[in-house]
This record gives structure tokens, sequence and C-alpha cells, in this order.
């Protein structure tokens, strides 16, 4: 049975509003925002195989992965480690939490 992950950003404090990744990435230098660009394309580029595997739908609405099975979702698709490094510290800086919602869907885009 196919499987929707959504994602879900809300703030640490309760009191600012949650700032968006890619809002963040233009405060930061030209060379960081180089950098994340390419880690960026590397990391759309680890999604885009897990879709022509067959394993991933996304969203387009919502943004939210389809995913074949629990179990090919429970494996993901992996992950650029420079992306990693500046999404844990977008995450930190802007303090951020994010979650993970898994429900069963029987939708297929």
């Amino acid at each position: 049975m196919k499987v929707q992950q959504e994602f879900v950003y809300s703030s640490t404090n309760d009191t600012a509003p949650v700032l968006s990744l890619h809002a963040w990435i233009k405060t930061l230098s030209n060379a960081e925002q180089r950098e994340f660009q390419l880690a960026e394309t590397r990391q759309f580029g680890l999604r885009q195989v897990a879709v022509r595997q067959g394993n991933l739908e996304v969203d387009p609405v919502n943004n939210s992965y389809i995913w074949k099975d629990e179990h090919t979702a429970q494996q993901g698709k992996g992950h650029d480690e420079i992306w990693l490094q500046f999404w844990f510290r977008y995450l930190e800086e802007c303090s951020v939490k994010f979650e993970i919602v898994t429900k069963p869907t029987q939708n297929s885009l």
C-alpha cells in the first residue's frame, strides 16, 4: 500500500514565524549560496532517481512524497552530505522544528 509523507515545519520557540530554507539561504554569503545550489542539485537528483525507479511520486500541490510502500518510505532516497549540513544548520539557526507525518494513501498522482 502506498504511503504519503507530509512535511510539517513549526517554530521551536512558538513566537517567530518559520523562515523557509530558501529565504534563509539568501542570507548567506555568495560562496555559501553557490555551494548550497550545487548540493541542492545533487539532492534533487537523488529524489529524481527514486521517481524514475517508480519508488516515489512528488505531489506538486503540497510537495509531499508518495512512496510505493512503507518499506520504501523507511529506506528513503538518500541525502547529499553537503545539503544535509546546510539543512541541519538551517533548522538550528532558524529555530525550526521539522516533522514527517506518514500515513497510508490510495492516491496516485
